[in-house]
C-alpha cells in the first residue's frame, strides 16, 4: 500500500507484488496523495512495515514535514505499523520543518546516506534506533 503515485508506478510490474493505493487528493510536486480519503483507507489495514520519507528529524521536534496533510496521514500510518523506518538524507537532521508527525520513539530503523555524523548516529543508537547508511 503506498499513497505515492511515482513509487506505486516503479514498483507496478514487479513479479509477485500487488500495489494498492490510498486515493486521496494528489499533491502536484511529490506525487503523493493525502487527505480525508487517504486517512479513512489507510484505517482500514495494518501493516507490518512502513517506509516514511520525512523533511526534518530532530531529537527536540521528532519527524516533520513541511506538508499539514502528509503529516496528519504519516501520522496514521505510524499508528498502523508494526516496524516504522524512516529514510531521509543526512542534511535532514537536526532540521525540524512546519508539521509535526511524531517524536522518535516509534522508529526501529533509519536509512540515510554514508554523511551520518558520529554523534548523530551515537544519539539514534542510544535510543534503541538501528541506522543503516547506503
Amino acid at each position: 500500500m503506498t499513497n505515492a503515485i511515482n513509487i506505486g508506478l516503479e514498483l507496478a510490474g514487479s513479479s509477485g507484488l500487488q500495489i494498492m493505493f490510498t486515493g486521496g487528493v494528489l499533491r502536484d510536486k511529490s506525487y503523493s496523495l493525502v487527505g480525508p480519503e487517504a486517512e479513512a483507507t489507510m484505517q482500514n489495514y495494518y501493516f507490518d512495515t512502513l517506509f516514511l520519507g520525512v523533511d526534518g528529524m530532530d531529537f527536540e521536534h521528532g519527524l516533520t514535514t513541511s506538508n499539514p496533510l502528509e503529516a496528519q496521514l504519516n501520522r496514521v500510518m505510524v499508528g498502523r505499523s508494526n516496524r516504522v523506518i524512516a529514510v531521509t538524507d543526512s542534511s535532514k537532521f537536526g532540521r525540524h520543518s512546519f508539521c509535526y508527525i511524531c517524536d522518535l520513539d516509534p522508529i526501529d530503523i533509519i536509512i540515510t546516506d554514508t554523511n551520518i555524523t558520529p554523534e548523530y548516529e551515537d544519539k539514534f543508537k542510544k535510543r534503541d534506533i538501528e541506522v543503516i547508511k547506503v
